[in-house]
């Protein structure tokens, strides 16, 4: 019995989501917030934790990316 196994992959829409990235190096952030971008969605970098809270207070994020090493 040969059976060819077939694969589906199922394209999720999402709205667009408003990301908050938490990273101290500038070359990851911008690497984030340009992928972030090419799938429609907008990040905005922090470069700390105390910077990340600042912006948490004045708006609303979707999604907070933090870098924990």
């Amino acid at each position: 019995h040969n059976a060819t196994k077939t694969e589906e992959y199922v394209a999720v829409s999402l709205e667009p989501l408003q990301a908050l990235i938490v990273e101290d190096s500038k070359v990851n952030s911008r690497a984030i917030e340009i992928m972030l971008k090419e799938l429609g969605h907008k990040g905005i970098s922090a470069s700390n934790g105390e910077a990340a809270l600042e912006m948490f207070q004045k708006q609303t994020f979707d999604v907070v990316l933090l870098d924990i090493e």
